[in-house]
Formats: structure tokens, sequence, C-alpha cells
């Protein structure tokens, strides 16, 4: 990376994410909604630049089978009877209704005023959204023999499809009786057809996927077949439709996906006429595509703008671009191609970085670690050479959440003297000694300090910085019987990024706008009004040691650096911090900037890092030349000369290092010539998945 660096390579923190249920998209916030199996909500901003904005926790209690959005408002239901809405600003349950039906699906009227449920005892229930919050019970459609797996409502509200065992339904709403049962030919005589998802279009055509890997095409007001597709080779699990309804998509076990598409026949195709201008010709559902970029069962699809996002038990979100008519395999479109990895947008692990400890967040438990210790001086040494360890990483303690609570944050002092972390109910600390191990819980924490969504100790061990649920934030001054709140500071929007200087005198906070609050810790009631410009979303920020720069990362990957004293643009920002990411290559990474830390007093070095990579900007070297490689590209390398390759780290400013993947955290620690680096090998993570769908190849 230019310079010399003693890395601590962890690999101890076995993190495993869930896997992908269900996906909601909301056209009009532009916001995607993430459901996965442990009740963990993902929230995704999809604008100019996608990034995971927030997360709310799951919780034992709470299971998310189906997700939709109602005007903003965010509603799941699950197989525990549970219909549940959202505080997308508290991150928790704003309330649930328990119903005693086990519901295996949902879906929203077009005029956002009715949920329809699809239950295991085989009826179909519409619940009315009330203004407020909630839902309430209005009334239920007639029994049938067979639980209600999948639903769509048809835009007039007049019809509601259904699937299930062997069996497809119309449903007329207004009487809640059956208007037309269509029945699913069985390709095996003895196997029963699950009908795992339907959708009805405009023009009243039925598509349905079912467990024996067909899509069928059918004619809701006759209940006849139009096609049927084989086209996987094991159950669909999902489908969707794209707005226009030109566009179908469907997945499953095998794991591909298959769009299928609208087109006029060629004998009713005119020269002089195209697809949309066929006045009345006849038109036709043809698979066009199919791609196979997962490993595992895809169990939910989404379209958001000209992609579609696809996810499942392999956990990785991804996005492939909408098939068009003569798209080229190479051309724009696929620029939209993106995977996402697993890892929570915040910090999952802290590191105490004047006592060589870590913390380690699960969804309801953590793990302190000792890191090991070099046997050998690492003087002579070669880059990339490994060093004997004197003794190796060891769990020191682990600490599970009461009733297996959801943790929404956690934070480790610098000492390594203080722990702390918060589920949607309340704040829990710990004093913790070391010679002899003791963990002593505080046992008083005050009534009036909320539950936090970010936690920060100061550098000096002494108060505890928390951003809490209510667009407030709370100073504890840190005691092992009783904390005392030193002072509450209320916000106008919800507190996304926090950074504190290592004097711990100042700390800067920005809320979901970009918007940025100086908080001062000598004397917390005085409030320093910033006129920081605002931009996009901040990612990360970091502020020097002496509190004095603020260096701050956007969504779109481009950053900037300010003077707090001056409130203004730093001399080397205004002049040259657009010549560093303005190479088309760093602006055109799909992954956020997760973290920033500036390296020693002198300012002149910071680490940036993402999922993939770790850079070091040398804001003293010059900045990238254009056309000069920053990543690893195998088209790239290929298409240069002979020679050119070496471009790629010849002396500018911009050092990328991508040897450590997926990188959980990465900092410096106290003498900021030692960098620790946390890894979570998605190998690993597939190692512990369950079998994958096994399709026999030719020649194996």
């Amino acid at each position: 990376m230019g310079e010399v660096y003693k890395v601590h390579r962890a690999k101890f923190f076995d993190y495993m994410p869930s896997g992908i249920q269900c996906i909601a998209y909301d056209q009009e916030s532009q916001t995607l909604a993430i459901g996965r199996s442990d009740g963990t909500i993902d929230i995704w901003k999809t604008g100019d630049n996608w990034y995971h904005q927030k997360t709310i926790p799951g919780s034992e209690q709470r299971n998310v089978n189906s997700l939709v959005w109602v005007k903003g408002r965010l509603f799941s239901a699950g197989l525990q009877g549970n219909v549940t809405e959202y505080d997308l600003v508290k991150l928790s349950p704003k309330v649930s209704h328990f119903y005693g039906h086990g519901f295996w699906c949902m879906s929203v009227s077009h005029d956002k005023t009715t949920l329809a449920l699809g239950c295991e005892d085989g009826c179909v229930r519409l619940y009315k959204v009330l203004p407020d919050k909630g839902v309430v019970y209005e009334r239920a459609f007639d029994f049938q023999s067979e639980r209600v797996i999948s639903l769509s409502w048809h835009c007039s509200g007049e019809l509601i499809v259904t699937g299930s065992v062997d069996n497809i339904r119309v449903w007329n709403v207004s009487t809640g009786q059956v208007k037309q049962r269509i029945t699913v030919h069985r390709i095996h005589r003895h196997v029963e057809v699950t009908v795992w998802c339907v959708a009805i279009l405009r023009d009243f055509t039925i598509v349905s996927g079912d467990s024996q890997g067909l899509t069928q095409f059918w004619d809701a007001k006759t209940g006849t077949g139009i096609k049927s597709i084989s086209t996987h080779r094991a159950a669909i699990l999902s489908l969707c439709v794209s707005p226009n309804e030109e566009s179908v998509c469907t997945a499953g076990i095998d794991p591909k996906v298959v769009q299928f598409r609208l087109v006029q026949t060629t004998a009713d195709r005119s020269a002089h006429k195209s697809v949309n201008e066929s006045h009345g010709g006849r038109r036709e559902w043809v698979k066009v595509t199919s791609t196979k970029d997962h490993f595992h069962d895809v169990k939910a699809l989404a379209i958001v703008g000209n992609g579609i996002v696809s996810g499942g038990t392999d956990a990785i979100l991804r996005t492939t671009p909408i098939h068009r008519p003569n798209q080229h395999k190479y051309g724009p479109m696929m620029a939209m191609k993106r995977n996402d990895l697993p890892f929570p947008s915040k910090p999952l692990v802290h590191a105490a970085v004047n006592a060589n400890l870590v913390l380690c967040q699960h969804q309801n438990s953590l793990d302190l670690w000792r890191l090991g210790t070099a046997g050998q001086e690492i003087k002579g040494l070669q880059d990339g050479d490994a060093v004997s360890l004197e003794s190796r990483p060891s769990k020191l303690i682990e600490l599970r959440s009461k009733s297996g609570e959801g943790i929404i944050c956690s934070a480790l002092s610098p000492s390594g003297s203080w722990l702390a972390f918060s589920t949607v109910e309340k704040i829990r600390l710990y004093k913790v000694t070391y010679e002899p191990l003791v963990l002593h819980k505080v046992p008083v924490i005050p009534g009036n300090v909320l539950p936090s969504h970010h936690l920060e100790f100061t550098p000096d061990d002494a108060k505890l910085l928390s951003v809490t649920n209510q667009h407030s934030v709370q100073l504890l001054a840190l005691d092992d019987i009783h904390p005392t709140l030193l002072h509450t500071q209320t916000g106008e929007s919800p507190i996304t990024n926090v950074a504190m200087s290592d004097r711990g005198a100042v700390a800067v906070l920005a809320d979901e706008n970009g918007k940025y609050t100086l908080f001062n810790f000598k004397d917390p009631t005085k409030k320093i009004e910033s006129r920081l410009p605002c931009y996009k979303p901040v990612t990360a920020m970091t502020l020097n040691p002496s509190g004095t720069l603020l260096f701050v990362v956007y969504s779109d990957r481009t950053f900037q650096e300010f003077n707090l004293h001056q409130q203004s643009y730093t001399s080397w920002s205004s002049s040259r911090a657009s010549q560093y990411y303005g190479p088309q290559q760093w602006l055109g990474r799909k992954q956020a900037i997760t973290r920033v830390q500036y390296k020693g007093p002198k300012d002149n070095q910071i680490l940036l890092v993402e999922n993939t990579s770790i850079t070091i900007l040398s804001k003293k070297k010059p900045p990238p030349l254009k056309g000069q490689l920053l990543f690893s590209s195998k088209s790239a390398v290929k298409r240069t000369h002979e020679g050119n390759t070496k471009q790629k780290q010849a002396g500018h400013g911009l050092v990328v290092c991508e040897k450590y993947k997926p990188i959980m955290y990465a900092g410096f620690l106290g003498d900021s010539e030692t960098l620790l680096v946390v890894e979570r090998p998605i190998q690993a993570i597939y190692e512990k998945l369950p079998p994958a769908f096994h399709a026999k190849k030719f020649g194996t």
C-alpha cells in the first residue's frame, strides 16, 4: 500500500447473515425493504446512488414472511399470526396485531387502503389500514380446504387471485366468493402441485409459478390456460411484474432468474410496425433470458427502476438489468448489475485501540476478544510475510441479551474498561476488569435514558454518548453503580453518523438529510450551530485527533474535508479533492464507504474502508492520472498495453489494497502503524448454509 504496516488479520468473527425472505419496493420514496429469515429488515435507498440506510433488528417473537409499503408506511406479516407496522425512526415495531392465523402472503389494494392476507386455515382475510397506525380486521372470504400460499390484487380492486395446492382461484372482493377455479395440471400424477406465486395483470392474465418449475399464463375470465413454459428444474418460489406489465421475472430453487417478455408474434408483425403499434396484432409471452448469479434458493424478486432485485438463502442482494429489445450484452444497462454483500452499514466490530481488544456484535449476543501478539520483529520482512504468534487471539467474554432481544448497537471504550449495548427496550452498561477477568453489570440506568441507535465512549472513558431513537442525543457520566444523565439535545431528523475527536472535546452529528450538528462535551448545554454545506446522505465521517478537521464521505463516494473553526472547506478540499475521486473507476464502484479514519496527528493520510478494499488517501501526493487503474479489473488489465498495468499504484495519492475481503472492520490501533482488519470470508458463510439444489452437469 506504499507504506509498511503491521496488520492484525482477524478471522475469528463468525458472523452469520440471515437469508432473504421477502422484498418490497416503494416507488414514491425510492425505498427498498429487505426482510430476512431472522426477522431483521434492511432499508435501502435506491435514488441516484444505492446505499444501506438503516436496519430494523429482528426478534425471536416476530417472523417476517411478507412485506408491503402503504404510502410510506411499512407492514409485515408472518406465520406467527402477527400483522406489524414499523416505526422507521425508532427502528422498532410501532404496533403489532395478533390475529391467531398463520399468514403466508400479503398484498395491498391499488388504492392503498386495504391489506389482503392469505392464511394457513385456507381463508383470505381483509384488513383496513388505519390512518394513524396499524390495521383493523374487516372481513373474511369463504373458506377453502387448502392453505392460501400466494395472492395478488387486480388493479381494479374487484378481483383477488390466490394460489394454493393444485388450484388457482379468482375471488370476487365484494362478495368474498370464488368466481373462477383453475386446476393446475400435475406432471406426476401422485405428486401435489404447490402454486408458490401468482400475479394478475390489467388484461386479466394470471401468471403463476409452481413446484413443478412451470411458469404458466391463464385467462382469469375463462379459467383456461394460455401458455405453459418449463423454465426451472425445481420449484418456482417468486415472481415479479414490471410496472408496464411488459416483462415478468421468475426465480426459485434451481436458482436461475428467468425473464419473459410480451412480444408480437412473427406472423402478425408488419415491417413498418413496432410491437407497441400492433393495432390488435397477436402478442404472446416468450422467454428472453435467464441468469444464474445466486448460489442457493432465490426466494424474493422485485423490479426497481430498470433492474431486477433478487435475494434468497445465500443472503446476497443482487441486481441485474431488465432485458430490452436489441440490448447489447455489454451495453450501458450492464452498469446496473450489482452484488451487495450481507453486511450491515453500521459497524458490528469495535476496537479498544489502546488495549488490543475487539468487540464483535451478533444478532443477540456480544463476543469480546483479545488480539494475538507477534513473536518476532517485523524489521526486514517483505510485504505479505506472515509473522509467527507468541499468543493466539482468545475469546474473553460471551454476553447474551435477555430473552433473545435483538441488539441494535454496541460500543467498547478505548481502554476496554467499559462495554455497552442497546436493544429496542433499553441500554445496558457493563464495567470490565481483566486481572482477574470480571464483568460487572451496572445495576441502575436512569429512567430517562432512552434506547439507542449509536453508542460511543469518550476517549477518557468518563462519558458515554448515545444517539437515541427519538431524534436526540444523550450524554451520560459513567459510574459502575449509578450513571448520571448530564444532557439531552434534541434534533430535527434522525441522526445517522457520529464523529468524535481523540481528545473528546467535540463530536459532529450528521442526520438523514446530510445536515451537521456540533456537540460540545465541555459545555453540552451550549448548542453550536453548524454552517457546513449539505450535499447527499453521509455514509462515513471522522474527526482528526485535535478535532479541527472533519472528513466526510457521501453516498455517491465523493468526499470533502471541512475546517470546523472556519465552518468551511479546507484549502485542500476546495482545490484538489475532486481530482482524487474524479476517476470514473472510483465513482463507478457500487460499494459504499463504511468507515474513515485519520492516520495519526499529522492529518495528511486518511483510511477509507469498504467491504472489498482498503484505501489510503495521501493529501500531499498527486491525484491519480486520467485512465490510471485504481482497482483490479481483469478486463482493464487485458486491454492495457505492456507495462501500463504498473500505473495502478504508481506514486499517486489514492492507494488501494484489495488483499482483504470481505471486510467487517479496518482501522488503526493506538500507534497508527498497526492496522486491524477483521474479515468474514464469503466461503465460510456458504459452508454453513443448507445444501443447495444439485443439478447434474454434462460430463460429471
